[in-house]
Parts: structure tokens; sequence; C-alpha cells
């Protein structure tokens, strides 16, 4: 490629501005106080289905229609076996049949918190449930194929103390579930930590052209959680990467000692956390959500602000970007290429600052553009119906954008992406040195 094409590129991508944008919510009230969304094809057709938890604990599966929108009755009630603290659907059997799993809390009849899993049959139903005890309080989960065994595996967020044995000491620590590959797993393994978390995030694989396995990860998982100790509310991220087995060093031995690294005590709390290549340096690096009302601040102004860090090239984190997100109590952080410009965005949803005349609460949803270094821009809002309490991606009209589901009282909102994706091409006027920077979807 000559000067004067590289000249012309870089001028024009100096004026590119991608435009990330949605559809106005398709809400789908059927779900009272919605509480946890997860979506994907349980029921074979081809089209992501909805499985949504209510504010009665109960949590129910919602046949998707392909189009954002989903049946209004409910096809069935799940069990969960104890109260839902987290959702995750994969394939754990290997019958090509998305299986769900929870994270589940202690109640009175069970004192132990747990992972269950329901293995799907395809068309909407499951087997019985399969319960493994996964900590203390277990908030959240995670699933992953730690050991390279092509079984998945299962990572648990602990909000309280516990031990793995009566001769273990009580502490602090996230558990490790590692799968046989039936939806069932080996004991827990328990990865001390200095305090509770309530939040964990496992890298999503990237696909690729060949069979031959991606190299190991920077980490294997990422928790976030309060520091109990501290008598100013803070939260710290605390990033895990299991050792490698003597045997084989793709392989990670999990009874061994793994490497954890705590930074970054924040002001308030961790509401959100993901983890993916920000900077395309084939490194894995963090989102985070920080939620954080200053005292005898207005009420209006906006407390909630995502970071971005980077990792250092001597195994420590450095925060990228620091941007407000126009939102208050915001709830959950995804990654993910809104608009396919080979760049991960970050999404975030909260409830809407501004006085409203509105008697109905109005949320937000905040999407930040990133730029390919790490480095996040200034926030598009979208708004929702109701307070937001999570929220979710899935590509629910099977255009290969990923599309936002935001649970709340009022119901899951479907907000469709409708970005749009450009196609500019720079030339010299030789078929040769013709180059596409954007190609129209």
């Amino acid at each position: 490629m000559n000067r004067r094409t590289n000249s012309v590129i870089e001028s024009l991508e100096s004026r590119i501005c991608m435009s990330i944008s949605f559809a106005q919510p398709a809400v789908h009230n059927a779900v009272g106080g919605a509480v946890r969304v997860a979506s994907g094809d349980v029921t074979g057709d081809g089209k992501a289905d909805l499985i949504a938890q209510g504010s009665d604990g109960k949590v129910r599966l919602f046949a998707g229609l392909g189009n954002g929108h989903f049946e209004t009755t409910a096809l069935r009630e799940l069990p969960t076996f104890g109260p839902a603290t987290g959702i995750a659907l994969a394939d754990f059997n290997h019958d090509g049949k998305l299986d769900v799993a929870f994270s589940t809390g202690p109640t009175m009849l069970t004192v132990q918190a747990g992972v269950t899993v329901l293995l799907g049959h395809g068309d909407g139903t499951f087997g019985v449930p399969l319960v493994t005890y996964g900590g203390a309080d277990t908030r959240a989960l995670a699933v992953g194929d730690f050991n390279r065994d092509g079984k998945l595996d299962v990572v648990t967020a602990n909000f309280g103390a516990w031990r793995t044995s009566n001769t273990d000491p009580l502490g602090y620590g996230a558990g490790v579930l590692i799968g046989r590959g039936d939806g069932t797993f080996q004991m827990v393994r328990k990865v001390a930590l200095n305090g509770s978390q309530t939040l964990v995030t496992v890298p999503r694989p990237q696909p690729s052209a060949t069979n031959v396995l991606p190299p190991r990860p920077t980490f294997d998982f990422a928790l976030g959680g309060p520091v109990v100790t501290d008598v100013t509310p803070r939260a710290r991220i605390w990033t895990v990467k299991l050792a490698p087995s003597a045997a084989n060093s793709d392989a990670v031995d999990v009874d061994a000692a793994p490497a954890v690294n705590g930074f970054y005590p924040f002001l308030g709390a961790i509401h959100g956390l993901d983890a993916g290549d920000l900077n395309h340096d084939g490194r894995l690096d963090l989102a985070a959500l920080q939620v954080w009302h200053a005292p005898n601040a207005p009420a209006d102004l906006p407390d909630s602000t995502a970071w971005t860090f980077m990792l250092r090239n001597d195994g420590t984190w450095g925060a990228k970007s620091t941007v407000n997100a126009g939102v208050n109590g915001g709830v959950g952080l995804s990654l993910a290429d809104l608009d396919r410009d080979g760049k991960l965005d970050v999404v975030v949803a909260g409830a809407d600052p501004r006085p409203t005349a509105s008697p109905v609460a109005v949320g937000l949803l905040a999407a930040f553009p990133g730029d390919g270094t790490g480095a996040i821009g200034q926030p598009l809002h979208f708004r929702t119906l109701g307070t937001p309490t999570a929220q979710t991606l899935a590509d629910l009209n099977r255009d290969g954008r990923p599309d936002v589901l935001v649970a709340s009282a009022a119901g899951v909102d479907a907000l469709v992406n409708t970005s749009p994706r450009f196609s500019i091409t720079a030339s010299d006027g030789s078929d040769a040195e013709r180059v596409t920077l954007i190609e129209l979807a």
C-alpha cells in the first residue's frame, strides 16, 4: 500500500463515527418484578427464549418469537432447589441442547448454598435438578472450561466465609467446580480471597478458524465484591489464574495454589464486571461498574461510573477510562461489539436520574462506544420502562447483532439492536490498493 492510500485511510478514519442505536423496547410484562434474566434457545426452534426470575422468587421460561418478543404465558416454572442468585445457559452434557444452571443461596431447608443444573431436552423441558455444593451464600456463577478437558466447569462467587471440610479454616473464597461432562461436578475447590464476592465473570471463548486451542488466558476468571473489613464502603476486584498442570501446560491443576491478584479498592460497590480484549493486544482486560453516591450530593446526580482496566507488562492493572454512566443505581455491565466495528463496547443499565413528571419509574440503557485502545467514549442513552434490576445480552432476532434484555419491576424490556454498519472504501484508483474500512451489513 502506498503512502497516498495510507493518508486517505487515516483521514477517513479520523472522521468515522460509528452509530449505536436500539429500537423502542418491547416490554414483556408477564414477569412481575423481574430480578434476573437469561436468554438462549432452549426450545429448539432457533429462537432465543427468555428465562426470568420474578420478585416472587420463581423462575419461569417464556418461548421466544424471534423478533424481540416472547409469549405472554410461561411454558413452565423451573425448579431451582433454593433461592436463585444467578442464571447461566450452557451445554453441560454435550448433547447439543442448552442446559440451565442456577447459583442458589441457603434457606432454612437447604442450609448449604450451591449450583443446580437442569439438563435440557431441547424442547423446553428439563431433567431432574442436579445439585452440587458451591460455597457459602453463593451470589453468582460463571461457566468455562478451566482444565481444557472439553467439559464445562463452574466458578461461584460467595458472600460468606466458609470451609471445604471440618479441618479447613473458615475463610472467604470463590468456589471452583470441575465438570464431569454430565451436569454434575467434582467436590468444590476453594480459591482463598480476602473478602466476600458478589460478582464473577469468565471470558467468553473467541471463535477460531482452526481446531487448535487458543493459548491460556491471562486470567481464568475475575470476581468483584465489598471489602467487609473496611469502615468506609469499598469494593475490590480479584483476578484468578489457575495453576498450570505439571503434565499438561494447557490444563490446570485445581488443587495447586492459583495466582490471585486483588486490586483497586473502589468507593461504594461494584455492580457489574466483564472481561474481554479491549485493546487487541491478545491479553484480557476488565470493565467494571462502580456505584457510589457521595454524602450530601444532590439526589439527581448520577452515581454510576464505568471503568476500564488494562493489564500492564508487570502484571499490575491500570485504569484506562473512567466515564460517568449518567444513570443511578447501575446494574450489570456487559462487553459486546454493538456496532460491529471490531471494537468492544460497554453496556450498563440503571435508573434515569433526571426529574420526571411521569409517575412511572423510567430506566436508561447506557452504551459506551469503545475505540479499540481500551478507552470508552461518553455513553448514548436509551429509555427503558421501570427501574432496571438486571440486564443481559442475546441475539433476539437472529441478525448477528447483540440485543439487550433489561429486567425491572415493570417486566422485561427487549431492546433490539438497530446499529448500522457503514462501508467506506479508500483507494488510490487501482483495484490493488482498494481498502474497505467498514462494511455495510
